[in-house]
């Protein structure tokens, strides 16, 4: 069962990052030059994508995850992986991908501390562990 307080946590310094901007980015505008700062591979899987429409779809995807931890529904998640599968995104980039979400909380929320830290870890390496589970291949 999730922790009520964590949700709290994690909720508020979401809604923190989403108002604020840094250095003339929003907060995905963030994410995304940390990420691909922090890793040209996951970068060249977004070559010739529409990135105003991929902003969306990473809103839509914490989402998603908020829902699979804190309502404990993870059936869109499961969705979002095969849809990943298809695409080649292999495991090892989830880690950087989280590190890079850690990255730019820690620059849009005024607030960051430990507890956001954990809440956010807490939520996104939920959602990344159904992320990286193998699909079951029917026989």
């Amino acid at each position: 069962m999730p922790d009520r307080l964590m949700e709290r946590v994690y909720d508020r310094s979401y809604w923190r990052c989403m108002r604020s901007k840094v250095e003339g980015r929003d907060f995905f505008g963030t994410f995304y030059y940390e990420l691909f700062e922090l890793s040209p591979e996951i970068q060249g899987h977004f070559v010739g994508s529409d990135m105003r429409r991929q902003r969306r779809m990473l809103r839509d995807s914490f989402t998603l995850i908020g829902e699979h931890y804190f309502a404990e529904n993870a059936t869109a998640l499961l969705r979002l992986r095969r849809l990943h599968e298809e695409r080649s995104i292999r495991p090892h980039l989830y880690v950087q991908w989280l590190e890079a979400l850690l990255a730019s909380v820690r620059k849009h929320d005024p607030e960051y501390d430990g507890e956001t830290e954990r809440a956010w870890r807490t939520v996104f390496e939920a959602g990344i562990d159904v992320m990286t589970q193998p699909s079951e291949v029917p026989e």
